[in-house]
């Protein structure tokens, strides 16, 4: 193992910052103004009917959901890559096996 390959294994994971979207109504505009203000290395994106809000660490991320709880603003939380639970889906499966049989 190289001193190179070492420096890979020792790094601390990456964190993610999960998104915030906020739901898009008539002052949208004034609060993305107020959250760039104050956070400035916030991105915004348009997805889906939602701002996606992306925060730049975990403790901006915690002040901008209590600035939008003070100004009531609608919004829905994502969760972390890390935490989503994983689908998996068994094809070409024949009918008469029963989930026992494949475990």
């Amino acid at each position: 193992m190289d001193i190179d390959d070492q420096d890979k294994d020792n790094s601390p994971p990456k964190i993610s910052i999960p998104a915030i979207n906020l739901n898009i109504n008539i002052d949208y505009s004034l609060t993305l103004q107020e959250i760039n203000r104050n956070f400035p290395n916030t991105e915004n994106k348009y997805d889906r009917g939602y701002i996606r809000i992306q925060p730049h660490s975990l403790d901006d991320r915690s002040k901008i959901i209590e600035l939008l709880n003070q100004n009531e603003k609608q919004y829905v939380l994502s969760e972390a890559p890390e935490i989503r639970p994983f689908k998996i889906v068994i094809k070409d499966v024949p009918l008469d096996h029963s989930m026992e049989q494949i475990y």
